[in-house]
């Protein structure tokens, strides 16, 4: 991730989440590398998933910032931020 490959760190982090579905921070990491990648749709999910397994502010973040992405739903994503 931190080499800027968000394509070849959603894989691994995919297959991290396949090991351990249940844990929060590979959901929420692999919604950053969306992020990068401006795949909001898929960001939101992740993030969502994170936030149900665990709430962060990071998730949160990365929540209202994938809803902004898809553009037209600003008061969520807003909400989000708060």
């Amino acid at each position: 991730f931190k080499e800027g490959n968000f394509e070849e760190a959603a894989k691994w982090y995919t297959k991290g989440i396949e090991e351990n579905p249940e844990g929060p921070i590979l959901y929420n990491n692999r919604a950053a590398c969306y992020l990068s990648m401006q795949k909001f749709a898929q960001a939101e999910s992740d993030a969502t998933r994170s936030i149900t397994r665990g709430a962060t502010a990071k998730a949160h973040n990365r929540l209202a910032r994938a809803i902004a992405g898809q553009g037209g739903r600003s008061a969520e994503a807003l909400n989000n931020f708060q």
